[in-house]
């Protein structure tokens, strides 16, 4: 639904299956056995097909829509919120300044431009903030007493993150196997971006960026994304998990390899592209 609202069936179908077949994806769901991550699968794209649908067309419709998708996600699992919120955020920006400054035109002044990119991007912000009031059934008690609760033993032994950092090469291995993330590169288990989502993915972005227009804004978005989230997950990284505050972000993830999350879904759209007409 989110692809084909921009690039047609085709584009969607394409995307969405790489979407279900994403190395990733599998991993979470046959080997890890996470539900909770599994399930979260389901409300990403939602949240961003509502979230691109409200700032392009607004109708209240499409922001109980987003509030709907954004608390399930949150009532899903809340470690992918952590993880996925800032480029959703960050998607929510560039929708707003690509669709809500041109109409304005060159000569408007400061006060008109802010006045209409506000009112363009408002309405996602209350459904993001309607979607936590949906959904702070869960989240604010956590909120509340989470000075009591044990979270060391989330980050300590062999779940400290320094160990699980991935290698490069190991994005492009095929190995497959079951078991658990181990210290060093070593795992049982693979960490592939998978041949047939990368190559799509590429070719994509090359096949459509020359006549993209405007659109080129998200395509960008979303490969700053997976490059994003590829890189805070490789060994070459591990220095920003040592700073202050981006590093508190990073560390959310608890094993840097589940920012792969995000690159599921920016790779699964930059995968339909080339089933775009042009």
């Amino acid at each position: 639904l989110f692809v084909r609202s921009w690039g047609g069936r085709q584009a969607g179908l394409l995307a969405a299956l790489v979407y279900v077949y994403f190395p990733y994806h599998l991993l979470n769901l046959y080997v890890r056995a996470n539900l909770t991550e599994s399930m979260a699968f389901v409300w990403m794209p939602l949240c961003l097909w509502t979230m691109r649908q409200l700032l392009t067309r607004p109708h209240y419709g499409w922001l109980v829509g987003l509030a709907a998708s954004y608390a399930a996600l949150m009532l899903t699992s809340n470690l992918i919120v952590a993880l996925f919120s800032p480029f959703l955020g960050v998607y929510a920006l560039v929708l707003t300044f690509v669709y809500g400054a041109p109409a304005l035109g060159r000569k408007a002044g400061l006060g008109e431009w802010s006045a209409s990119l506000l009112r363009r991007g408002l309405p996602g912000v209350l459904g993001l903030v309607a979607g936590l009031g949906l959904s702070a059934i869960f989240w604010l008690p956590m909120a509340l007493e989470y000075k009591w609760v044990r979270v060391d033993q989330w980050f300590d032994g062999r779940y400290d993150f320094s160990g699980h950092f991935i290698e490069w090469y190991q994005l492009f291995s095929p190995n497959w196997g079951f078991g658990v993330s181990a210290v060093g590169p070593d795992d049982p288990i693979g960490f592939q971006l998978g041949v047939a989502a990368l190559l799509l993915a590429v070719a994509g972005c090359f096949l459509t960026w020359h006549n993209a227009g405007q659109f080129r804004w998200e395509i960008g978005v979303w490969i700053a994304g997976a490059l994003a989230s590829i890189f805070v997950a490789l060994t070459w990284a591990a220095p920003l998990w040592e700073l202050p505050l981006i590093g508190s972000l990073l560390k959310s993830a608890q094993f840097p390899w589940r920012w792969l999350s995000v690159t599921t879904v920016t790779m699964s759209a930059l995968a339909g592209l080339p089933s775009i007409r042009r």
